[in-house]
């Protein structure tokens, strides 16, 4: 996921909350020019600020990290991941070795 999705993500779920900047700040205990630098992508944060921010906005880490696009909408690589948790251990393993394989055949042709 890069910094712009990831600011973008954080952003939806704040505004979704009905928190401020400075609100998701103030709970996050960092600045607000800080959330503002995160939500447009151009700070580059830590594990822990990002753990800080999920649990402000009281969310786990991995729901930070859903793949959805900017409306709020499973975007591509989510409805693969949710397919692939569906499917047994084995199976993902399966199609994760495929995938990989044809990646692998694509890129060198």
């Amino acid at each position: 996921m890069s910094l712009q999705r990831l600011g973008e993500r954080i952003r939806a779920i704040r505004k979704d909350k009905g928190y401020s900047q400075e609100q998701l700040a103030e709970k996050a205990n960092t600045h607000v020019n800080y959330v503002s630098a995160v939500e447009r992508g151009e700070k580059n944060v830590t594990f822990e600020s990002i753990e800080k921010i999920a649990e402000a906005l009281n969310i786990s880490f991995a729901e930070l990290f859903r793949f959805v696009d900017t409306n709020g909408k499973e975007d591509e690589v989510g409805q693969l991941v949710n397919a692939l948790y569906k499917l047994p251990l084995a199976d993902r393993q399966f199609v994760i070795n495929n995938a990989k394989t044809l990646m692998k055949w694509k890129h060198n042709k």
